[in-house]
């Protein structure tokens, strides 16, 4: 069975929709998807203005 790969797309749609629930904090979501908390609330602020861009 092959790896599932995902897009850079993806990932930041999953991190979006997880930050969005509150069961996570930022530092924990940063750890998991191995991005920096600058890049993690740049991804954030760009939701916050247009949503998810597809």
């Amino acid at each position: 069975m092959p790896w599932k790969t995902t897009t850079p797309m993806e990932e930041i749609i999953r991190f979006v929709s997880l930050a969005q629930t509150d069961r996570f904090t930022i530092t924990d979501l940063c750890e998991q998807f191995n991005i920096s908390r600058k890049t993690a609330y740049k991804h954030l602020e760009r939701y916050a203005e247009g949503g998810l861009r597809l």
